[in-house]
């Protein structure tokens, strides 16, 4: 949250190289955790920006912004990246608080698509498509190659939704309430919802070997099987 990018040992713990940026006088509260990919580092920061470092040494690779802060006031220059840079094999995705989701070349940083939204969480790929949750909790899939939108669901609308998880043809979401809401990929309608902790969902969610793991906020963790409804598990 001080706009320090730290490499560590991972044997040992020593600190190897860090890079500096300069942090806004107002930002979100909340900070993007990095990506690793062949050898570089990618990271986005809360002046808007995201970099890509080399991971032996941290030298600079390329730098590119997601959003220039714009507004009279302190809270519009807000444009903090606090969702994880999204690595796929051709391009990376960042998103911005009150700015735009863009798509990157890994090798130079150069924008490949661009679109206005608004967004502090991370991102999520799958069948094609990213997954961005915004600011207003719609859920939106844009075309992984193009950036159109391909669908909405703004039936969570004001729910505080957690960052989206994409598996098998599933995307999943928590929200405020303890619920967790499935939905299609293909066209974002719902198709189960279970209610997991009443005082509400936060963390981001895993998935692996095949169960999704849920961390509630009053500590309460569960592992869920998420599966296609036939006549030997209706219920």
């Amino acid at each position: 949250s001080d706009g320090r990018l730290v490499a560590l040992d991972a044997r040992t713990g020593a600190q190897t190289w860090t890079f500096d940026t300069q942090v806004p006088v107002l930002t979100l509260r909340g900070t993007g955790s990095p990506a690793y990919a062949s050898g570089a580092v990618f990271a986005g920061f809360s002046n808007g920006k995201i970099g890509a470092f080399r991971a032996a040494t941290g030298e600079p690779i390329w730098e590119q912004r997601v959003m220039l802060p714009q507004g009279r006031s302190e809270l519009d220059r807000i444009v903090d990246i606090d969702g994880a840079p999204l690595l796929t094999a051709n391009a990376i995705f960042a998103a911005s608080y009150q700015g735009r989701v863009k798509a990157l070349r890994p090798g130079d940083g150069a924008v490949m698509w661009e679109r206005e939204t608004s967004t502090s969480v991370d991102l999520a790929q799958g069948r094609g498509h990213v997954y961005v949750v915004d600011s207003k909790d719609i859920v939106t899939a844009l075309d992984q190659r193009t950036g159109d939108v391909v669908w909405e669901q703004r039936g969570l609308y004001r729910r505080k939704l957690s960052p989206p998880v994409a598996f098998g043809d599933y995307l999943v979401v928590a929200d405020d309430e303890g619920y967790v809401h499935v939905l299609a990929q293909s066209d974002g309608r719902f198709l189960a919802r279970r209610k997991i902790d009443g005082k509400g969902i936060r963390s981001g969610m895993v998935f692996a070997d095949e169960l999704l793991y849920v961390l509630g906020n009053k500590g309460k963790l569960a592992a869920l099987a998420v599966r296609p409804i036939t006549s030997k598990n209706r219920r």
